[in-house]
């Protein structure tokens, strides 16, 4: 089995950054849209909660990124409560996401929003690591954690070496 984990880093009603592990890993960091108690389509993140990842062979996002890539599908999360088409995708903003995931390497903060860079660069690498781990016949998990992972004082710390390395 291959198992994502995200746990927040920084959040705002606009938008909500995680990190990423991979199977315990670090691999990058991931980016919803804020929190909303009441849900507004296309900005409020999902649930917390462990989702499966399973290929999906339809829809704008499958299109573009077979055309794009030559990828064989689109990575999509199963059974998310109150959502449908909850996806893993390229992008770089919450204006982006509409309730999808984001993933990226590194993150900043405009002041506004939060937002990622190099997201086509992280995607394709998971991507990878989702197609071997189904073409190994595994299956592939999210759990997306609530609970904030750091204090204030050590958020500034990762965002700070975040910029240090782009």
């Amino acid at each position: 089995m291959l198992l994502l984990k995200t746990r927040i880093l920084k959040e705002t009603d606009v938008a909500t950054v995680s990190e990423l592990s991979v199977n315990g890993s670090f691999f990058g960091f991931i980016l919803e849209d804020g929190y909303r108690e009441t849900k507004v389509p296309g900005e409020t993140r999902i649930a917390g909660g462990r989702y499966q990842i399973r290929p999906r062979f339809e829809g704008k996002f499958f299109s573009n990124y077979k055309k794009r890539f030559g990828h064989e599908f689109a990575l999509h999360l199963q059974d998310v409560p109150n959502f449908t088409f909850i996806l893993i995708h390229i992008g770089n903003g919450p204006q982006d996401s509409r309730g999808c995931l984001l993933v990226g390497r590194s993150w900043g903060y405009t002041g506004n929003a939060h937002y990622i860079k190099e997201s086509t660069l992280a995607y394709t690498e998971l991507y990878k690591l989702i197609d071997d781990a189904f073409t190994r016949g595994e299956e592939v998990w999210i759990e997306i954690d609530r609970t904030p992972v750091l204090s204030e004082e050590n958020q500034k710390a990762i965002h700070q070496l975040s910029k240090a390395i782009t």
